[in-house]
């Protein structure tokens, strides 16, 4: 009853079946702590065993969303997402001569990066001519690119350095220069971030220099309309002469 003292009895019990309580309690915490360790340890094992990431983690680089001396940027760090980069965008074709069979470009951008980059190291060979015709650093440009795209960053930047601008190439200048951008851009956000891992896919985009296959082909195409505006231009002289003679004339 309300404001009675317990007895002595009353006292005993309490005391006795207080263990118990503190048991349970301590049962439960001990119980609570498992249950945390073990969600923490199923999210790492999901983590570790490639299970897919949050939509909001992986992110996409369009092709020309960055410059060439520019790294990605999120509020996210590389390390800790999953970043989707484009190749250079389709289009352009670079066959390499000789061979006048290695279309450079192509290889690349479809993700043949392996076989792009045994080339490559075959064009370095003084007997294939390559370097004569194309130049020492269209080598290193397509070099470096193979080795970006299979993730060999050290060896990437070491044969990088010997391009010197994305002008600097005898010829096909425009798919060239899209490829030195891309690489250099790749290069920059794996300096700022030496854990960046980029997932390479196919570009959404076709580029301005499609079609543009080498500097001489166009020069050729320059030459033949100057021939047929000649032609054009003889014409007209040709029609007044015969006009200019009367009719019966003699």
């Amino acid at each position: 009853m309300r404001g009675e003292v317990p007895t002595i009895e009353a006292c005993e019990t309490e005391r006795s079946a207080a263990p118990g309580r503190r048991q349970r309690s301590d049962y439960w915490r001990r119980r609570s702590g498992t249950m945390l360790l073990g969600l923490l340890a199923s999210g790492l094992v999901a983590a570790a065993c490639g299970t897919s990431p949050n939509p909001a983690s992986v992110v996409t680089v369009p092709t020309g969303s960055v410059g060439p001396t520019s790294a990605v940027t999120s509020s996210v760090p590389t390390t800790a997402r999953q970043v989707r980069f484009e190749y250079p965008a389709g289009g352009p074709v670079d066959v390499i001569v000789p061979p006048n069979k290695d279309d450079a470009y192509h290889q690349l951008t479809s993700d043949d990066c392996q076989n792009l980059l045994n080339e490559s190291r075959s064009w370095q060979d003084p007997d294939s001519g390559v370097a004569g015709v194309e130049g020492d650093e269209t080598i290193y440009l397509y070099r470096s690119a193979a080795e970006v795209c299979l993730h060999q960053w050290s060896q990437a930047a070491a044969d990088f350095s010997h391009v010197h601008g994305r002008t600097s190439f005898q010829r096909n200048q425009c798919a060239r220069a899209l490829v030195y951008d891309w690489v250099a851009s790749l290069i920059t956000a794996w300096r700022a971030d030496p854990g960046f891992s980029p997932k390479f896919v196919t570009s959404s985009k076709t580029s301005s220099c499609a079609g543009t296959t080498s500097t001489s082909s166009s020069t050729s195409s320059t030459s033949s309309t100057s021939t047929s505006t000649s032609s054009t231009t003889t014409s007209p002289t040709s029609t007044t002469t015969s006009t200019s003679v009367p009719p019966g004339g003699g």
